[in-house]
């Protein structure tokens, strides 16, 4: 269990996927707990290290011939908004957050995406390990199912990092993209028992030594 304490322990801000691997894997190895924030770093994190994902913020051009975008997980919201701001496509749910907010955050707190509309992610697991996952091929369904262990689970189990994702044309925006999400849609409430139980339960398998984001399990 996390256990709250005044000790404020090591604080990183890596600038690269490579170094937030070095990190992590120094926490795994030293089997130190670690939590991971989108925000810059300050005050008290308990008997745990602090990681700040807010610099790893790169953002590509929009790929208009396999229609999709490429960022990682600490690109503001603006900074997406901004590179579909005059191309044909749907810049739904982005535009119903606020600016400032890190895309990150929208796939890892957030019930907003799920795999389907991913076409790729690239995953830093709690011993530093890089997992690609998923394709850019559209007949393609390989490695979409564990592209959703890690969407929506609040980085518990593994740190999704980079993501290429789907861009649909204004006119051909499937329904859910239009009609399913609101600037309401936080779940930043408590985990239910049932959501504890199944993320504990993969923790199990990707996280055993329990070290990742423990304050929210």
């Amino acid at each position: 269990m996390y256990q709250h304490s005044t000790t404020l322990l090591h604080t990183y801000t890596p600038a690269t996927i490579e170094e937030l691997s070095a990190v992590f894997l120094e926490q795994f190895n030293k089997k130190q707990r670690f939590i991971t924030t989108y925000e810059p770093l300050g005050g008290q994190h308990g008997n745990a290290n602090a990681v700040s994902l807010e610099s790893l913020s790169a953002i590509s051009l929009v790929d208009r011939v396999n229609s999709s975008l490429t960022f990682f997980c600490g690109t503001p919201v603006a900074d997406i908004l901004h590179e579909l701001e005059h191309t044909p496509y749907y810049t739904t749910p982005f535009d119903v957050f606020e600016p400032n907010l890190r895309a990150g955050y929208l796939f890892s707190h957030k019930q907003v995406f799920s795999s389907d509309m991913v076409y790729n992610m690239l995953v830093v697991m709690p011993d530093g390990k890089q997992i690609s996952l998923g394709s850019r091929a559209y007949t393609s369904v390989a490695g979409y199912n564990a592209m959703d262990v890690f969407i929506g689970t609040k980085n518990t189990v593994g740190v999704p990092v980079r993501f290429t994702l789907k861009l649909f044309p204004r006119s051909h925006a499937p329904n859910h993209m239009i009609n399913l999400f609101s600037a309401g849609a936080d779940d930043g409430k408590p985990l239910t028992d049932a959501e504890r139980k199944i993320i504990l339960n993969l923790k199990n398998i990707y996280d055993p030594l329990n070290l990742l984001n423990t304050r929210d399990t």
